[in-house]
């Protein structure tokens, strides 16, 4: 059974630290194991945060799945941000590879779901959670999805197929969601920058989730942000349609979400 995310986490409730103030992790299967490596890197780099992993596997913001929707959960989770809180944000994978590539993300609704979004709305939903946080006084960190690598033969064939779809539209969300962060004052961590994610030997033979490797290295990006913020370039300018490579729509199946 797949818990709502908007549940706290056993060993949560069980840890006495309850004063402690706390990093909660909002992600899907990239992130949902991650919280052993994100605690150690915290206390390595100074930082008395306490994870608080909400992260959920298959859960995304812009669609309707009644177990794994953040924009249904998240404003429970935001209702309970005490002082000193912080919220990391990983999340968009799963949307991600449900829109369309054409025209920027247009109208075209690949699960024929009428309860997934294009790019725009999934912009507004992100920055609609964004601000139920910030309201509520939390000091709030983006992440950028991680990098795609091609999976090894066999492994995942679908997602092999379709590699070079997802190498293209990778970084057009990534500077999505920069911009994003950007205009509401948000932390910005570029996930895509940290070279030693695009090696292999941080992967699970499907080249997307983080094997035990690729959780250290991850763990230790964000918590070196967090400790000591890297100041970012001015926003940089999202892809247009002229400027977009023009591939073949790239599609998730569920059973593969992150």
């Amino acid at each position: 059974m797949v818990s709502r995310i908007d549940e706290q986490p056993r060993a949560t409730r069980a840890n006495g630290q309850t004063n402690r103030p706390r990093l909660i992790v909002l992600g899907d299967s990239i992130t949902a194991h991650i919280t052993s490596d994100l605690q150690r890197a915290l206390q390595q780099h100074g930082s008395n945060l306490r994870v608080d992993n909400r992260a959920v596997g298959g859960s995304a913001i812009s669609y309707n799945r009644s177990d794994r929707n953040w924009l249904r959960d998240g404003p429970m989770i935001a209702a309970g941000i005490r002082p000193g809180d912080v919220v990391l944000f990983n999340i968009g994978h799963n949307d991600f590879y449900t829109m369309g590539k054409r025209a920027g993300w247009d109208n075209q609704f690949l699960h024929r779901n009428p309860g997934y979004m294009n790019k725009a709305t999934f912009l507004q939903h992100y920055e609609n959670l964004i601000r139920e946080f910030q309201n509520n006084g939390a000091r709030v960190i983006v992440a950028g999805p991680v990098p795609y690598l091609r999976p090894n033969a066999g492994a995942a064939p679908f997602l092999e197929t379709h590699h070079q779809a997802a190498l293209d539209r990778i970084p057009e969300l990534s500077r999505e969601l920069e911009n994003l962060s950007k205009r509401l004052n948000v932390q910005f961590i570029p996930s895509l920058d940290n070279r030693a994610l695009h090696d292999k030997s941080s992967r699970v033979p499907d080249g997307l989730h983080l094997n035990a490797e690729g959780m250290r290295i991850f763990s230790q990006q964000i918590a070196s942000n967090l400790v000591n913020p890297t100041p970012r370039p001015a926003a940089i300018a999202a892809a247009t349609p002229s400027s977009t490579p023009t591939t073949k729509p790239f599609v998730m199946h569920r059973h593969n979400s992150a």
